[in-house]
């Protein structure tokens, strides 16, 4: 995967983990982890 959009994926869990959004942040969590592995 191009390093843009890995960086772009990491400044999206940044800008969600630093909102108010509580109860999405573990499912984003989730979904990032699952990203992250994807990657390599």
């Amino acid at each position: 995967m191009c390093p843009a959009l890995q960086k772009e994926i990491i400044l999206e869990v940044s800008n969600l983990a630093s909102s108010n959004e509580l109860k999405r942040i573990e499912e984003k969590t989730l979904l990032s982890s699952i990203l992250f592995t994807a990657i390599h």
